[in-house]
């Protein structure tokens, strides 16, 4: 029952519209994180680009979908002195020396 469910979405996805939709979704940092935490369970490269420019939505992202640390991401979080201490606080679990920001 799961590989027919399975082949059936895989198919829905492969639609013209359906992946419309996924790059509509995708250049949307927030809709993006939650697609990729709730509906892959996991990484999803081609709206990473988007999640990285929106710094709460990727520290989010790194910390529930990645589990940890997101080098591509933290150019932009590190622009923010309260965004670097909450990835420090929240992903890295440790002073982030390199943002410039102490905790």
């Amino acid at each position: 029952m799961k590989k027919t469910l399975a082949k059936i979405i895989e198919k829905i996805n492969d639609l013209p519209v359906a992946k419309a939709e996924f790059r509509k979704i995708a250049k949307d940092p927030e809709r993006a994180y939650e697609y990729a935490r709730d509906v892959i369970g996991g990484r999803w490269s081609e709206a990473e680009k988007y999640i990285a420019k929106n710094p709460n939505c990727a520290i989010d992202y790194a910390k529930d979908v990645i589990g940890g640390r997101w080098p591509e991401a933290e150019k932009y979080i590190a622009k923010d002195p309260w965004n670097a201490y909450l990835y420090a606080e929240d992903v890295l679990k440790r002073p982030w020396p390199e943002a410039g920001y102490k905790l």
